[in-house]
């Protein structure tokens, strides 16, 4: 994807955010009532909070009466009148006030990001300072770190990622990550999203450990927006460098972001959310092992499903055709073995068409390679947290007990045995009956004698 059509999705996304439920709606009624406040600016002329000058300026610039002319006004006056918003900012404490100043800063800087070279023109690191000390007070309310928030994550985008107000806006940031109940979760993933439009800053987020954080939440966030801004972040981080050798990849990987999203896939209907799965998904693919990991999660089988749905956005649609064509035609490359190798390697086993007994009757002897050691990562899987992957590893122990002459002996010093005794005791009625069937494949001589409903001799194990 170029990068116009990746600015052209987030803008598309950020203008439907506005109508995504009664919250957002709220919100939105907010910041137009901060805007068309009133301010009595030459109060703070009297008090000496402004100078005649500033409080003249704002004064002009909130009474223009069309965007075009505030416009005009910040082409002429833009430094000034940067330096003047920091000042009013810093020196300001009503709420009311500090809504309004806060509100037109958001709107300037949004409508043309670039108009931050008005604030870095300011001597030293007050308006950063001014902003970041918003975060930090606790009098301040959400509304106000809101604004400051996504505010600073226009200022710190074009700037060096060492600079110690980067450094502490990430600190900020972070500590909201950890905790999904965080109320000001929601701010500061918008002003992540923001910040991540510079690659300089996703690799520093990376370097941070934030990727960690960022993954916990994709399975943590129960509110809709909240996931849908958090596979955001995610699907810019898959931005990060096209080269397979890539820190932010390889942190992805190793934090299960196919598993995650094919959890999504499974469980979420926004339209929004999905899109954006499937716009990761098309960026990941032919990147370090991400294909394999796909195919290993059933996304092919997974894809077929929600291509059933009805889609608006043609985007989306796009994406996901992309996907599942380029996973069909791994798909054929393939052989049973290198799938199966696949699932095992994801530590996650489905019920994909490997899992019978025609497989493990052509691969038996594949198993023995690196003395037994697919066997043996099979068996810790039987301790694995998800019911169907425990399930699939109690049947794949059977057949290969069944099929490999040592069978019985190798599942039996790996402590295999122990381990399916204990499952014919779980909740779970399937895993009940995959650990029963396996248990007895692992006790009886012949099998086949049993399935066909003859008498079978009881062998030791």
């Amino acid at each position: 994807m170029s990068a116009r059509s990746k600015y052209n999705l987030i803008h598309k996304n950020s203008k439907e955010n506005l109508n995504d439920g009664q919250e957002i709606e709220n919100e939105h009624m907010q910041v137009e009532s901060a805007l068309n406040s009133k301010v009595a600016w030459h109060g703070y002329e009297e008090t000496k909070t402004l100078t005649a000058g500033e409080a003249g300026l704002l004064k002009d610039y909130t009474n223009q009466e069309d965007a075009e002319s505030r416009e005009d006004l910040i082409d002429d006056r833009g430094k000034y009148l940067a330096a003047t918003f920091v000042k009013a900012i810093s020196n300001i404490h009503t709420n009311d006030v500090r809504h309004h100043l806060l509100a037109l800063v958001d709107e300037m800087l949004s409508a043309k990001p670039e108009r931050a070279q008005f604030f870095h023109q300011i001597p030293e690191a007050r308006p950063y300072a001014t902003f970041l000390r918003i975060l930090n007070d606790s009098t301040c309310d959400a509304f106000s770190v809101g604004k400051a928030s996504h505010i600073l994550s226009i200022l710190l985008c074009g700037l060096e990622v060492s600079r110690p107000e980067v450094g502490q806006f990430f600190d900020w940031l972070q500590s909201k990550l950890y905790n999904p109940q965080d109320p000001l979760l929601r701010k500061s993933l918008m002003a992540l999203k923001g910040l991540f439009m510079n690659p300089a800053a996703r690799t520093q987020f990376q370097k941070r450990g934030g990727i960690r954080s960022l993954m916990s939440l994709v399975s943590q966030s129960a509110n809709p927006q909240d996931l849908y801004l958090t596979c955001f972040c995610v699907w810019l981080l898959s931005y990060s460098n096209v080269d397979n050798k890539d820190e932010s990849l390889r942190e992805l990987e190793e934090h299960g972001v196919i598993e995650k999203f094919k959890d999504i896939l499974k469980s979420v209907v926004r339209e929004k959310v999905i899109r954006v799965v499937f716009a990761t998904l098309r960026n990941l693919i032919g990147k370090r092992r991400f294909n394999e990991d796909m195919i290993a999660h059933g996304m092919v089988k997974v894809i077929e499903t929600v291509s059933g749905r009805k889609w608006t956005d043609e985007d989306l649609v796009s994406d996901m055709q992309v996907v599942n064509r380029v996973l069909e035609e791994k798909l054929q490359e393939l052989s049973s073995f290198e799938m199966y190798a696949a699932e095992l390697d994801s530590g996650n086993l489905t019920w994909s068409p490997v899992h019978q007994e025609s497989f493990w009757r052509e691969n038996i002897k594949k198993f023995e390679d690196n003395n037994f050691d697919m066997i043996r990562r099979l068996v810790l899987l039987l301790d694995a947290d998800r019911e169907e992957c425990v399930e699939v590893a109690c049947y794949d122990i059977g057949e290969f007990v069944r099929y490999h002459p040592d069978g019985k002996y190798i599942i039996t010093q790996l402590k295999g045995k122990d381990k399916l005794m204990k499952k014919m005791d779980h909740v779970k009625p399937e895993i009940q009956k995959q650990a029963l069937l396996a248990v007895q494949k692992l006790m009886l001589n012949n099998w086949e004698i049993l399935q066909n409903g003859g008498i079978a001799s009881l062998g030791s194990a």
